[in-house]
C-alpha cells in the first residue's frame, strides 16, 4: 500500500508548510488575534513538534492494535487464501492489472 507517501509524507508537509509560509493576515483571521510565533520562528517550532506528536500518536495507537492482532494470529489471512488471492476468496471474482505494448490495462480475470 502507498498509504505512507500519501498520508504520511504529504500530511508531515502540511503540517510542516503552515510553519514556513504562515502570514500575520493568516494568523490574525484563524486565532483572531496576533502573535509573534512567525518573527521568532516558534511557529516553525510548534509545527514540527506538533508533527512529530502526531507520529507518536499514531504510531502508538497502530501498535495497541496490530501487535495484539499479530499475537493472537488474525492480522494475516490463512496460506490458501493469500495463494488464490483476497479479490477471489472474498468477492469470487479477481481483478488484475495487465502490463502491455499499449500501456497498463485492467482485466478482470474469472476463478
Amino acid at each position: 500500500l502507498d498509504a505512507f507517501p500519501v498520508h504520511g509524507a504529504c500530511g508531515a508537509w502540511g503540517v510542516l508548510s503552515v510553519g514556513i509560509f504562515a502570514t500575520r493576515s493568516n494568523i490574525i483571521r484563524t486565532y483572531g488575534y496576533d502573535n509573534d510565533a512567525i518573527l521568532s520562528g516558534n511557529q516553525f517550532r510548534n509545527q514540527f513538534i506538533g508533527m512529530l506528536v502526531i507520529m507518536l500518536w499514531s504510531s502508538g495507537m497502530s501498535a495497541l492494535v496490530f501487535f495484539p492482532l499479530k499475537f493472537a494470529g488474525l492480522l494475516r489471512v490463512d496460506k490458501e487464501m493469500e495463494e488464490v488471492g483476497l479479490d477471489a476468496s472474498e468477492h469470487g471474482r479477481s481483478s488484475a492489472i495487465q502490463l502491455g505494448a499499449h500501456g497498463a490495462e485492467k482485466k478482470v480475470v474469472e476463478p
